[in-house]
């Protein structure tokens, strides 16, 4: 062989060594790239799971927020109910006169009532 042939054959080995390295080099990288990409994936994963969470912990608080807030409402509808049926027999005069009906039968009912008119 010329020594030209194996200075060129020189050069294509020393060519060759230098692609394997930096082949060898961004497997390497890709390697590591992906481990990388694979934990990320997964700390991802993570905070959507946990920020699902917190959204559904919210929803399940302003959920029963709102049946606290709408029992209170019921409350006050039978209160003001109460307060109107008392208002509507005050202003028919049936409660708070002593013109009001009086109770038919007195506390004891009507035998009490006649063992207190046979006592005197």
């Amino acid at each position: 062989m010329s020594d030209d042939m194996e200075k060129r054959l020189d050069r294509l080995e020393w060519e060759n060594n230098v692609l394997k390295e930096r082949y060898d080099h961004m497997n390497d990288r890709l390697g590591e790239m992906s481990v990388r990409m694979d934990s990320q994936h997964r700390e991802l994963l993570a905070a959507i799971g946990s920020l699902k969470d917190d959204r559904a912990r919210a929803e399940g608080a302003a959920q029963a927020e709102l049946r606290l807030a709408q029992r209170d409402r019921d409350r006050l509808k039978v209160v003001s109910v109460v307060i109107a049926i008392f208002g509507v027999l005050a202003a028919l005069g049936w409660l708070g006169s002593k013109d009001a009906a009086a109770h038919p039968f007195p506390p004891g009912g009507r035998d009490h009532e006649e063992r207190n008119l046979a006592d005197p």
